[in-house]
């Protein structure tokens, strides 16, 4: 196990390789990579988009929470404060702007550092990010 101290943030790398941010004053988790079934998905996935483009496609997947209530990530038209449930395109168009920060009601924010397109998915089991070609994760 690996542990980073920031301030009032603990960064952890856990013995089965989930990465995990908590409180530093009392040790509440904030957010965590999900601990998948041994049949389902990677947590992370990073794989080439196509031989020779240098792209990959990234996917990172974090445990959802009851009750957890998610706010920022833009302007968008579907008229929601709360974004919990949506899933997000990271895509700058005419009527919407996609900022990849999120507030969480968890007392934490996320930024999804890409500038790439992409999409977050904020669901009841799992919240995904997504990008659909990626030179790096930051």
């Amino acid at each position: 196990m690996a542990r980073l101290v920031n301030g009032r943030l603990t960064a952890e790398i856990t013995a089965d390789g989930r990465l995990r941010f908590v409180r530093a004053s009392d040790g509440t988790e904030l957010l965590a990579e999900v601990v998948p079934h041994f049949s389902a998905p990677p947590r992370r996935s990073y794989r080439p988009t196509g031989p020779g483009s240098g792209l990959h496609h990234l996917e990172v997947q974090f445990e959802a929470h009851d009750g957890e209530r998610f706010y920022g990530l833009g302007q968008h038209q579907h008229g929601k404060l709360d974004q919990k449930g949506g899933v997000i395109e990271l895509v700058q168009r005419n009527t919407e702007v996609s900022i990849p920060f999120l507030l969480s009601s968890r007392g934490y924010g996320f930024l999804w550092n890409h500038p790439g397109i992409g999409r977050v998915e904020l669901g009841t089991t799992v919240t995904r990010w997504v990008s659909e070609a990626s030179r790096q994760w930051d």
